[in-house]
Order: structure tokens, then C-alpha cells, then sequence
């Protein structure tokens, strides 16, 4: 009976935590989006993507969001210029939302340049309610010298990919499911002949008992039985 209270006070806390949980990150609003578009060159070019005034580069990669929290969780994003020109640029880092104009600003550093995505939200300097669409031509690439490439078309669009949250009813499907195993298990145990030590003592004196009928058995009792 011990054994059984002490499952039950392990195992129906553990599940009201799992619920709990689950109740909140069911709700967390993991979006995943892939980035794809088209930069050019200025006037002035620039190394990072294209050496000639007018060479378009790719951008492409992923974000991945919470949009009702506000918060970047990771990013990978490249931009690749065309042969023969340098390997191509990765930004993986992030930095907070801003609002410009009117427009969320999305910040991706990657060594002494700056992917600055720029694109229309549902509240402007924020991602909450954020599910993707256009990028804003004002999406530029922020370089130490010279003129970075601007874009000409691209957009966030939202992928599969982010792992699935079980629902709070799955949690408590699971949870009941593990109480009752243990329950019954620790029962069998309890009603099992020959179960314990007692139980096996017991055993091996009825075996000795019918092999010699001179010997008698000790009787095994339990303190409390």
C-alpha cells in the first residue's frame, strides 16, 4: 500500500506539471519561415555580393520565431553572389525587433556587416501575430565601407519543420496511461505468490518440506502481517 501511495504522489503531480506545460507551449506559436529573395549590387559595388555594379545575389535561409513572444529563436541566413565571386555570406546571429516607418526591422549581424530585413508585421516593430510575407525593398545589407546591396524582391514564408508540441489532451492520455500500468503492476507484485523475500523463503521451505517430511518448516512472518 506504501508502494502504490507512493507512485500515486509521484506520478499524478508529474502529470498536472506535464498539463500545465503542455497547456502553455501548445500555445507558444513556433513559426518557422524560409527566406528567399534577390539582391543587386549599387552603383558603387562591393565585394560581398557581386564585384560589378548590377550582379544579383541570393539570399536565402531560415527563421525560426515565437510570435506570441516577441522572440527570434534562431536564424540562418545566406547571401550568395555570383560566380566567380566570393563564398557566400552567412548571418546567423539575431537582435531584437525595431520599428522604422512604419515597418518591422529584423537585425542579423555576421562579422562587420549587417542583413537588415525589413517587412510589414501586424504591430510594427514587433512579431507577435507574424506569420510571414513580403520583404520590404528598404531590405538592405549594412557594410564598413562603401554601398551594401539593396533588394529587389523577397519574402519570409512560413515552412514545416518545427518540432510538434503535443496537445494537453495527448499529456493526459500519456500520463493516466503510465499511472495505471504502475498501479497494476505493484498490485501483481503484491498479490504474486512467491513475491519478496518473504515470499521466497517461504518457497524454498515448502521445497525442502517435500523432499525430506523429517524436516519442518519455519514459518516466515512479516512485522505488522
Amino acid at each position: 500500500m506504501k508502494r502504490l501511495s507512493l507512485v500515486c504522489s509521484i506520478i499524478f503531480p508529474l502529470a498536472a506539471a506535464m498539463l500545465g506545460a503542455g497547456a502553455g507551449t501548445a500555445r507558444a506559436g513556433l513559426i518557422l519561415l524560409d527566406v528567399s529573395g534577390s539582391m543587386v549590387t549599387s552603383s558603387h559595388g562591393n565585394t560581398i555580393c557581386g564585384s560589378r555594379s548590377g550582379e544579383v545575389c541570393e539570399l536565402g535561409g531560415f527563421i525560426i520565431i515565437n510570435n506570441s513572444t516577441n522572440v527570434v529563436l534562431a536564424a540562418k541566413v545566406t547571401l550568395t553572389p555570383p560566380p566567380p565571386d566570393d563564398a557566400p555570406s552567412t548571418f546567423d546571429e539575431s537582435s531584437n525587433p525595431s520599428e522604422q516607418d512604419g515597418l518591422t526591422v529584423l537585425g542579423l549581424p555576421g562579422g562587420f556587416t549587417s542583413l537588415q530585413l525589413v517587412f510589414p508585421t501586424p504591430i510594427a516593430g514587433s512579431l507577435v501575430g507574424y506569420t510571414g510575407g513580403p520583404l520590404s525593398t528598404e531590405t538592405e545589407l549594412l557594410v564598413a565601407f562603401g554601398v551594401g546591396p539593396t533588394l529587389v524582391s523577397g519574402s519570409m514564408t512560413e515552412g514545416t519543420g518545427v518540432p510538434a508540441v503535443p496537445e494537453p489532451s495527448t499529456l493526459v492520455l500519456m500520463v493516466t496511461g503510465i499511472a495505471g500500468v504502475s498501479t497494476s503492476w505493484f498490485a501483481r507484485r503484491r498479490s504474486a505468490p512467491g513475491s519478496g523475500p518473504c515470499g521466497r523463503m517461504r518457497a524454498k521451505w515448502k521445497a525442502r518440506w517435500s523432499a525430506s517430511s523429517s524436516m519442518r518448516a519455519t514459518p516466515c512472518r512479516t512485522k505488522g502481517v
